[in-house]
């Protein structure tokens, strides 16, 4: 969804709010032990950014899952999203070693769409707390309160 112009809430409380992160809106689509992400015309984007796949896959642990975020490139000295290396990443349809190094992505999530556990799996859902920590090029958007 993108977002449109509006009046502000009088009030806070029951409200939400994303922050703008200047990155890439994506789609994740997780399966089994892999991962794809589609941009927001629908795209493949999985080339671009092998790490973030990894990193879905990984953290997913098995689970199916469809997850709405932003792939965000962050300056090394401000930890602040910038738009401009992502452009460079999003240049190279498969980026080597040394410039996913120099120039790291990760995808952001806002939304979890779907999800699906394996039959097999009867943990809980220790994924949560990888995805909810940031683990490995997963960060989640908007954390819950303590």
């Amino acid at each position: 969804m993108l977002a449109t112009a509006g009046q502000l809430p009088t009030e806070a409380r029951g409200w939400v709010a994303e922050a703008k992160l200047d990155g890439a809106r994506a789609a994740a689509r997780v399966y089994g032990g892999g991962a794809q992400l589609f941009s927001r015309p629908g795209n493949h984007l999985s080339a671009r950014f092998p790490e973030v796949t990894a990193a879905l896959a990984t953290a997913l642990d098995g689970h199916r899952a469809i997850l709405d975020g932003e792939i965000v490139t962050l300056d090394r000295r401000s930890g602040v999203p910038r738009f401009e290396l992502l452009q460079r990443r999003l240049a190279v349809a498969h980026p080597r070693l040394t410039l996913q190094a120099r120039i790291p992505a990760s995808l952001w999530v806002f939304d979890i769409l779907h999800l699906m556990r394996p039959a097999s799996d009867r943990r809980g859902g220790g994924w949560v707390g990888r995805l909810a920590c940031g683990d490995a090029g997963v960060t989640p958007a908007v954390r819950r309160r303590p």
